[in-house]
């Protein structure tokens, strides 16, 4: 949960420094983004082949 929570402040922040046009802080938010968003992947990974039970989990992750 807190991952998801980083992951969220991070758009948050690359929403809000893109507006300025800073590129620092915009690649600090966008390492902050990487490094909370690449834990969910796996995550992310299970839940499409659990939503898509019928099809094989080869082809759900495919599609992902």
């Amino acid at each position: 949960m807190v991952s998801w929570l980083f992951q969220g402040l991070s758009i948050l922040l690359l929403t809000l420094v893109m507006e300025t046009g800073d590129i620092k802080y915009a690649l600090v938010g966008m390492g902050f983004l990487g490094f909370f968003a690449i834990p969910a992947i796996p995550a992310v990974f299970e839940f499409a082949c659990e939503i898509s039970f019928p099809v094989g989990e080869g082809s759900a992750l495919g599609y992902v």
